[in-house]
Order: C-alpha cells, then sequence, then structure tokens
C-alpha cells in the first residue's frame, strides 16, 4: 500500500501533524511505502519526511502569509503544482489530509482528488467553517458566516475579514468534490454533518497514543524528582501556549485557588505565564516550560495524580490520550471528544463547561486514595482497549482498503 500523507507540520507542530507523523511511522514499520509531506518541519526532512512545497518552500511561504494577511488565506493553491509534481513521482493509492490552516489550501485538496483517492481528517473545525478552528458559541458557519467574532485571531487575522468568501469556498470544495473524511471523536463527526456542508457523516477513528513509552511507570524518569515525595495532590496543568484563552487554562486556576487549604502541588507544562505564577502565589508550583521530547512529558504526566482539562473547545485532545495511558485521571469539562474517552466516575470527572466548583468537587474526589487508584487502573484500561497504536493504523488501513476498492 503507497499513501502521502500531507499535514502542515511534523509531530513538532501539534497534535494533528503529530498524528500524520505518527500514521508514517507506524505504515511504514509494517512495510508498507509511507512518505510525509510538510510545509515546515521541527525535526528536519529525511528519506519519508519532505518538504511539500519543495524547492519554492520560502517563496510558497510567503505567498501564503502576504495573501493571507490582506485577507484571502489559502484560498489561492500555491501548493499545488509541486505538490502534483510529487504525487504523480510518488503514484500514491491514496492521499491522506490533515492540518490545511495557514498552509494549504481547500481547492488543492478539490483538485487532486479528480484524479487520486483523498482522504481529510478533520482535527479542528475549520474544514466547515470560514476559517475559525473552533467557533465556540458562533452558529454562524451553519449559514453564513462574516464580521467574525474571532477576527485577529490566528488563524482569522487578517486585516480584512473575508470569512464569508472562506465559508463559500469550503461548500463548493464539500459539494464538487469526491473526499473521504475522517473524524477523531463523535462530536466533530456530528458538528461537521450538522453544519449541512456535508453530505455524509464523517468516519469515526478515533486518535491513538503510543502506549509503551505513554505509561504508569515512566514518572521515575521525571526529571524533579521532588514530584515523586510530594505528600498531597500532584495537579498537572498542561497547553502549549499557557496563556492561550481556549485552552481554558483561567479557569482551571481559578479551581486550584479554591484548594489552597489542601497544599496541593501544580504542574504546568507549556510556555511559561508570569501571570499564572502570580496568581499561584502561596502554592507549590513546577513550571516545566514547553516540553517536546515525550518520554519527558509521560514522566510528568505519570507523576501527577490528576490532569486537571478544562478547554473550552477541543476535538480528540492528544494530551488526554497521553494522560491515560500513564494512569493518570482527567478531571475537566465535557468538552468536545473529551466524553469519548473519560467517563465521568469511572476514569475520571467531568462537568458542564464553566463549572469551577464542579471541577473543585472532582479534584476533592480525588484525594481519596481508592477512588484515585480506581480511576487510575480504570484510565490504562481505556487506552488498551480502544486507544493503542494498533488500533489507530488497523482502522485507518481498512478504510484505506475500502476507499481503494
Amino acid at each position: 500500500m503507497k499513501i502521502l500523507q500531507v499535514s502542515k507540520s511534523d509531530s513538532f507542530g501539534g497534535g494533528a501533524s503529530k498524528v500524520a507523523s505518527q500514521l508514517t511511522d507506524l505504515m511504514n514499520n509494517l512495510n508498507h511505502q509511507v512518505e510525509h509531506l510538510a510545509s515546515w518541519s521541527g525535526y528536519g526532512y529525511n528519506s519519508t519526511r519532505k518538504s511539500l512545497y519543495g524547492r519554492n518552500e520560502q517563496s510558497i511561504r510567503r505567498l501564503h502569509y502576504y495573501t493571507k494577511k490582506i485577507g484571502f488565506p489559502e484560498y489561492i493553491p500555491y501548493e499545488y503544482p509541486s505538490l502534483l509534481s510529487k504525487v504523480k513521482e510518488f503514484n500514491p493509492d491514496v492521499i491522506h489530509f490533515h492540518d490545511l490552516s495557514s498552509a494549504i489550501s481547500p481547492l488543492t485538496l478539490s483538485l487532486l482528488a479528480e484524479s487520486f483517492n483523498v482522504v481529510w481528517t478533520l482535527h479542528d473545525c475549520s474544514p466547515f467553517t470560514g476559517g475559525c478552528l473552533y467557533p465556540l458559541s458562533c452558529e454562524k458557519y451553519k449559514q453564513k458566516c462574516g464580521s467574525c467574532p474571532q477576527s485577529g485571531n490566528w488563524p482569522i487575522d487578517s486585516v480584512v475579514d473575508t470569512t464569508s468568501i472562506g465559508l463559500r469556498l469550503k461548500k463548493y470544495v464539500h459539494s464538487k468534490s469526491n473526499i473521504t473524511l475522517i473524524s477523531p471523536s463523535n462530536w466533530m463527526a456530528d458538528m461537521a454533518y450538522n453544519s449541512k456542508m456535508i453530505k455524509n457523516r464523517p468516519f469515526v477513528i478515533p486518535n491513538a497514543v503510543d502506549e509503551i513509552i505513554y505509561n504508569p511507570a515512566r514518572k521515575h524518569d521525571v526529571p524533579d524528582k521532588g514530584i515523586l515525595d510530594y505528600d498531597g495532590l500532584k495537579v498537572i496543568i498542561s497547553a502549549g501556549d499557557l496563556n492561550d484563552y481556549r485552552k481554558g487554562i483561567a479557569q482551571a486556576i481559578e479551581a486550584v485557588q479554591l484548594l489552597e487549604e489542601y497544599n496541593p502541588l501544580i504542574i504546568l507544562v507549556g510556555s511559561y505565564s508570569e501571570e499564572i505564577n502570580s496568581r499561584l502565589k502561596g502554592f507549590n508550583r513546577v513550571f516545566t516550560g514547553y516540553i517536546s521530547e515525550p518520554v519527558t512529558l509521560a514522566a510528568y504526566f505519570s507523576a501527577a495524580d490528576i490532569f486537571l482539562f478544562s478547554s473550552l473547545a477541543d476535538n480528540m485532545p492528544l494530551s488526554v490520550l497521553e494522560s491515560l495511558s500513564c494512569g493518570t485521571p482527567i478531571v475537566g469539562y465535557k468538552t468536545g471528544g473529551v466524553v469519548d474517552m473519560v467517563k465521568h466516575l469511572k476514569n475520571g470527572y467531568l462537568v458542564d463547561q464553566g463549572d469551577i466548583e464542579g471541577l473543585v468537587d472532582g479534584l476533592k474526589l480525588a484525594m481519596n486514595c481508592d477512588i484515585l487508584e480506581s480511576w487510575s487502573v480504570e484510565s490504562r484500561l481505556a487506552v488498551e482497549r480502544s486507544y493503542t497504536q494498533g488500533s489507530l493504523i488497523q482502522n485507518h488501513m481498512n478504510l484505506y482498503k475500502e476507499i481503494m476498492g
């Protein structure tokens, strides 16, 4: 089987690109021929990970950047000629796209779908909105975008709001193209189908985690050994950027502030925030900074008792799977695909968004050693049942074969 994975970046660039890298490595290990094309790489290119833009990488990147700034993000498929050349050379059975924002035009998928089997995984909502990754409480994408409430924030950061054009472009692509859609979560599949833009509900294939790297015993590798000896609840809070509003970190901090009398240890993974540090004055806390090394990240997750996850918008966040695989339960919001992975009172505690007191109740419940132990065991079992790399690759291979006929 010859598969071409296409994404914005490699695993350095976030969850969606990490899945593309994951599929590439796993399928190559099974002796399939798989190449991964990325618009940029944090780890460098090699025999299987190659530049999507080719020799014109800098020029195409600049074209996308400046066109986006003036109000036409990914409306022009600058990357298409370079990609088409690579596709003809490799001659894949399936071309599988992942994250596009700021890097790839949806029109490129439409053009390729005229001659090739094209798959597109919905890692966020941008494939059926005017451009935003998550519409939050806005429902304009169901009819007509414009006057976007997220205007000015990436990826809606053009000087002119052209989200109405973006929505029409997506409608055109979905109506005119034979593209097979995948969603990692039932929540995203329902969101996409209910947008009325997509003819068929996407196939649901959950994300997966490397259950060997992310395991409960990894805690012994934690760099800060004092964490293991801490006598109290150890709460981990994680985000690529701790100041990212969508990740709801401010609400997580508000919840732990209500636990001051219990003296918890707060482990913060992500870019340092002086504001958060100030709000946690008087608490025992550890700032790890951004962690790109999986073994180190697994060590911190497994050393914690609870992952406090209060994201306001997410699909099927890999961080939740990584935590569960480490045997660390979740206390958090019923956000997106989190409800697929976390079952209330079985391997964690879920409450409605904005219910700070509910988060506090969940954290207090986790202070019961018997309950925490039960949640921990069930967390690991949930991953072993449904979210292993073996299940990820088998589900994708079955779909690829079906598409190929």
